[in-house]
């Protein structure tokens, strides 16, 4: 029952809202985009890293692990011979 209070709720404060102001950007200004029309972008696409992004930088991680463990572990053996 509340969600559906509170989904009724929400559709009449859009539609009210709807009545004084548009809900959406014209299609123009979202053609434009944030650089053009402002000057600047609220979150740069670069900025944050992608799920494939993150699994790469976490695989390249451990692989310098392992390569810094060999290397040591081929030092070792060197001493010790």
């Amino acid at each position: 029952m509340v969600i559906a209070y509170d989904a009724l709720m929400t559709y009449l404060i859009l539609k009210l809202i709807s009545r004084i102001t548009p809900l959406k950007a014209p299609l123009e200004a979202l053609r434009i985009g944030d650089r053009e029309m402002h000057g600047e972008v609220a979150y740069d696409e670069f900025a944050f890293a992608t799920q494939g992004d993150a699994e790469r930088m976490a695989a390249g991680i451990v692989v310098s692990v392992i390569n810094t463990i060999n290397k040591s572990n081929k030092e070792d053996r060197e001493m010790q011979t």
